[in-house]
């Protein structure tokens, strides 16, 4: 790559980056159920053309001016501080992305241009119009290694355990079960030093304790003071709290450590078959839904919307009747919308949720998206199309690493609740591999660490603070005083300690 631009309307002072500070501590975590909600024509008008500045300017005076419905100012503060999300986000030149492509694409170097056009026409590029230029976001060339077929010169990343997880899925179809036991060590840590009277809180992830996932032990080398939430929460943590004279810093850096382990078993059914025999009724079907009311107490929280990424609307409405057609049966509508995703959705790697907008309308409408907003798309059209559906997330675990992870999982009647991960699906799609690609609709893996059954749900203790990812909590939260911490602010790390067949 040949270098990265300063960030398009990124603080670039003292001053701009303390306006930033005073922007975030403005804003709640709670305002961003209010994105869904359409701004005055003016302003949307100023973000659909690419007038990005001019925008921020607009919102700025409105805030300065005062008299607002507190709804609306809150409204307006969260857009604020998602169009600056998006500007530092999408940081990239086209001068950078060409030097990349010339860097890395064998032959690329004589028309690069042309081929990022191409690349952009097709989808595989993401892009953003800020005040008249066209910007970037960094990891454009791990997309491209997603989709190295389509891309003359790319060789594709190469998966040294691809063979591993092969063998893993064919196990499970041979025993019905697999089971893991796993032991992992996360840090949070601050970058700069915090003051001795800073008040100093941080969260680390927890396994949840759920059908799948049990035996949840926190050791005693984890930082002295955690508290844990309970086994059930949907975000589960452990929690500190304390000032800078009272925690164990590390040059002056506050630093806090989990080690824990857990069991997860994961049961093999063969529901995509399941599906095509519940479509031609040679099964019992699986009843759908018309609505919340209409739903047992314990499906009707996962039928309604969610803003403001799991919203209704009229687009994602049609799209939802045009992918079910006359499917009545619950498990066979799932499985259409499980197609439609995972044959549909280009994988592209995404800015910080809290940079997008609504993101399952989004997603459909673009096409493209990481695991998370796959996972949100299948859920909001399930939930349309009267299946029961709900959020999973934690990391994907291998003997080599962990790492962030996101899918989703659906109710199908006498199976219980199921997993779907449209990404893991989207992407044996590609590959033409079906062993994979059918195993995904109905099964997961016991490579995961669930951490989060739910989506934009609060942490234990509340975080007053605004988090670096209010949606989700898979790498820790930490806030200094009053203000959350950026993720270039912190630290963040896994280590698989120990990892084996249980």
């Amino acid at each position: 790559m040949s270098g990265e631009a300063s960030a398009v309307g990124a603080p670039s002072s003292t001053w701009a980056a303390e306006k930033d500070a005073r922007l975030r501590a403005s804003v709640r975590n709670e305002d961003f159920a209010l994105v869904s909600r359409p701004l005055d024509p003016g302003l949307e008008r100023l973000e659909r053309s690419g007038r990005t500045s001019e925008a921020m300017r607009r919102i700025e005076g409105e805030l300065a001016a005062g008299d607002l419905e507190p709804e609306r100012a809150a409204r307006l503060r969260v857009e604020l501080y998602r169009l600056r999300r998006v500007c530092q986000e999408y940081r990239l030149s086209r001068e950078d992305v060409l030097g990349g492509l010339r860097g890395r694409l064998k032959g690329a170097s004589g028309d690069a241009d042309a081929l990022l056009d191409e690349l952009m026409e097709r989808r595989l590029v993401d892009w953003r119009e800020i005040d008249g230029e066209r910007r970037f976001l960094p990891r454009y060339l791990e997309t491209l290694e997603r989709h190295a077929g389509e891309v003359p010169g790319l060789e594709a990343s190469r998966d040294p355990d691809a063979k591993g997880l092969v063998r893993t899925l064919v196990s499970m179809r041979e025993t019905c079960s697999q089971a893991r036991r796993i032991t992992l060590r996360a840090t949070v840590a601050s970058r700069a030093p915090v003051a001795p009277e800073d008040v100093v809180r941080a969260w680390l992830p927890l396994p949840v304790e759920c059908g799948e996932q049990r035996g949840v032990e926190v050791f005693y080398e984890s930082t002295p003071g955690g508290v844990v939430s309970p086994v059930d929460s949907a975000q589960r943590t452990i929690f500190w709290e304390g000032r800078g004279a009272e925690l164990p810093l590390v040059e002056g850096r506050a630093s806090f450590q989990v080690l824990y382990r857990y069991t997860i078993q994961v049961p093999y059914v063969a529901l995509y078959q399941a599906a095509d025999e519940a479509g031609s009724r040679r099964r019992q079907g699986v009843p759908t839904y018309p609505g919340p009311a209409d739903a047992p107490t314990d499906l009707a929280p996962y039928l309604g919307e969610k803003a403001p990424h799991i919203v209704f609307t009229p687009f994602l409405r049609a799209l939802a009747r045009r992918v079910v057609g006359e499917r009545r049966d619950a498990l066979s509508r799932a499985r259409a919308i499980y197609d439609y995703v995972t044959s549909s959705v280009k994988y592209h790697y995404q800015p910080a949720y809290v940079a997008l907008g609504s993101i399952a309308d989004t997603t459909a409408r673009t096409l493209t998206g990481d695991c998370g907003c796959m996972s949100l798309l299948f859920i909001t059209l399930c939930r349309i199309a009267g299946v029961p559906a709900r959020w999973q997330s934690g990391l994907y675990v291998r003997p080599q690493g962990a790492r962030p992870h996101d899918w989703a999982q659906f109710y199908a009647g006498p199976y219980g609740w199921r997993w779907v991960d449209c990404s893991f699906g989207a992407s044996a799609y590609r590959s033409g591999d079906e062993l994979r690609r059918t195993h995904y609709f109905g099964n997961l893996d016991p490579l995961r660490m669930i951490a989060c059954t739910d989506f934009y749900e609060p942490l234990t203790p509340p975080d007053d603070a605004l988090r670096e990812d209010p949606f989700d909590n898979q790498r820790g939260e930490m806030s200094v005083g009053d203000v959350g911490l950026a993720g270039s602010e912190m630290e963040r790390s896994v280590e698989v300690v120990d990892f084996e067949e249980a």
